[in-house]
């Protein structure tokens, strides 16, 4: 999907908290059948963890706060791209960044449109020069394996093949968890064991059994210091994910 029709998508939907695009092109139309494209956008900043660790000296609870209303922002701009039919699929640690004390959502490069939402998918197609039934085929296949692994959802990580924005929105959760326990915890060198990549499988194991208890979850992710607002914020989404995690699995359909 060339990420410029995904950003003039954006636009055309007023998303908030994405940068600008101020140009783009095409630099080869036929490279091995791949189309080279280049794209300019405004400057969105450092990224949440490198903001946060330049000022960790204003104390943990301007820390907390300010991780508290970086989520919120991106999860409002996940919430409303998903009305608009677009999902963005690697929300990480390096896309996430903040200037001016404004989070913004970067790198839509593995964005995909939903063929059925409202945005106008047969006009961007045409605009952009690309086609979509082939565009479409190949983001559905590669919903299973989109994505920085380390921030990926728990189905996401064992291979479900049902994506939706609620991965992404628990993808904005760990890479806040990240950034505050990178921010509290990096002078002691400690990695906290939901937050130590060694599988895909092993992860999603370890962070499943995270989900089974508040305190837990906050210990193994190393936020056990956070703000009583920060707190109240992680356990919304915690309990979003439990209910998720909870969810009765459809029973297969046997055939005659």
């Amino acid at each position: 999907m060339p990420e410029s029709a995904v950003y003039d998508a954006l636009r055309a939907a007023g998303i908030e908290n994405t940068p600008t695009m101020i140009d783009s092109g095409i630099i080869v139309e036929d490279l091995f059948g791949y189309r080279v494209e280049y794209l300019v956008t405004e400057d969105a900043g450092v990224s949440l963890s490198d903001y946060l660790q330049a000022r960790k000296t204003k104390g943990d609870d301007w820390v907390c706060n300010f991780a508290k209303s970086a989520m919120l922002e991106v999860v409002r701009c996940l919430a409303q791209a998903w009305a608009a039919g677009i999902l963005h699929r690697d929300v990480s640690s390096g896309n996430v960044m903040v200037k001016d004390g404004r989070a913004t959502l970067i790198d839509w490069g593995y964005a995909k449109l939903v063929d059925d939402g409202p945005a106008n998918t047969d006009a961007l197609a045409v605009k952009w020069g690309y086609a979509k039934h082939v565009v479409n085929a190949a983001e559905e296949a590669h919903d299973p394996v989109t994505g920085t692994v380390l921030f990926m959802s728990i189905p996401v990580l064992v291979g479900s093949t049902n994506r939706s924005v609620v991965d992404d929105v628990e993808s904005m959760l760990y890479v806040v968890l990240d950034a505050v326990s990178s921010t509290f915890n990096r002078a002691n060198d400690v990695v906290p064991i939901a937050l130590d990549f060694k599988d895909s499988r092993s992860l999603a194991y370890v962070r499943g059994c995270c989900f089974t208890e508040k305190q837990l979850f906050k210990q193994q992710f190393g936020v056990d210091r956070c703000n009583e607002q920060l707190e109240r914020a992680l356990d919304e989404i915690f309990d979003l994910q439990l209910q998720q995690c909870r969810k009765p699995k459809p029973k297969p359909q046997l055939q005659a």
